[in-house]
């Protein structure tokens, strides 16, 4: 039985490991998606510095 668990838990953590540094890798990927930074520079932040005064 304690072989059967071992090997487990051991495929349980190859595979996370594998699933987490494709998500690291995946991070540094540029999106066609993602917000442009600079479009957040006007408005948005006017009124995020409102919604903080309040």
């Amino acid at each position: 039985m304690h072989c059967i668990q071992s090997r487990f838990y051991g495929a349980i953590a190859i595979l996370l490991s594998q699933k987490l540094q494709g998500l690291l890798l995946a991070e540094s990927a540029e999106y066609d998606d993602d917000l442009n930074h600079s479009a957040l520079d006007g408005g948005a932040a006017k009124r995020f510095d409102w919604m903080l005064a309040k």
